[in-house]
């Protein structure tokens, strides 16, 4: 049996839950990979890998461009730090609001 096709926008993460994503139409191709290299960078049995336009996921900020590759060029206009940022420099006011909001739900939830 297929499973029901999702309906975009998607919206999603990285794993350190600090840079997030929104996923506008549907990607190129998913596989999933079970090497050794993404058990290890992902600490589980596989990961899922999806291929998209660079176009259709625009970054808000690049981070720890310190360690980036010589080669790749950074797009003008879009800001850049060596390594982690405080969000509250960079985030609009009302993506830290509905951080804030998040933050204390889980609060209110551990108590």
């Amino acid at each position: 049996m297929n499973a029901p096709s999702p309906v975009f926008p998607l919206e999603g993460g990285c794993d350190c839950r600090a840079v997030r994503y929104r996923m506008e139409t549907r990607p190129l191709f998913v596989n999933c990979c079970h090497c050794r290299w993404c058990q290890r960078e992902t600490g589980s049995a596989f990961a899922l890998n999806a291929m998209i336009e660079a176009d259709r996921l625009p970054p808000d900020i690049h981070i720890f461009t310190g360690s980036k590759q010589p080669w790749v060029v950074l797009p003008p206009g879009t800001p850049a730090v060596a390594g982690y940022y405080d969000s509250r420099d960079y985030w609009p006011p009302e993506s830290l609001a509905r951080r804030e909001a998040l933050l204390t739900r889980i609060r209110a939830h551990k108590q």
